[in-house]
């Protein structure tokens, strides 16, 4: 069975935390996290992993349900009016692969997936994206 992690990360959390206070950036955060909750199946585990990224773990689930997830989130967070533009991206990488032995192999390479998103400035890297960018 498929097991997808998605690590997601905010971007205009920082500036929220200059311009608003820690606090606004804060409510920001619980505000996505309740977005996340509310996309999310009773199997899904959601976790805050640093000020702001979240980790998913979503079990029986592929690549193309772990984007359908995604789209829908970041398009609710897009929606949302925070006091400074919030932008979610994500990366994404679904178990069973060549490159992951152990859980922490998972995280790695969706942390890796993350800083490809943001130095591009893309919403999601995946399996095809990083294939492309290889290419």
């Amino acid at each position: 069975h498929p097991l997808t992690c998605l690590l997601v990360g905010l971007d205009g959390y920082d500036q929220i935390e200059q311009d608003a206070g820690r606090e606004s950036a804060e409510d920001m955060v619980s505000q996505v996290a309740g977005i996340v909750l509310c996309g999310s199946r009773d199997i899904d585990v959601a976790s805050r992993v640093g000020d702001s990224t979240l980790l998913f773990l979503l079990p029986n689930t592929g690549d193309a349900g772990a984007r359908t997830m995604a789209s829908r989130i970041f398009a609710e967070i897009e929606e949302r009016e925070f006091p400074t533009a919030v932008v979610a991206r994500a990366g994404l990488v679904t178990v069973p692969h060549d490159d992951i032995e152990t859980p922490d192999d998972l995280i790695r390479l969706a942390e890796s997936r993350l800083n490809v998103a943001f130095e591009t400035e893309q919403s999601l890297i995946g399996e095809a994206e990083a294939t492309s960018a290889q290419a």
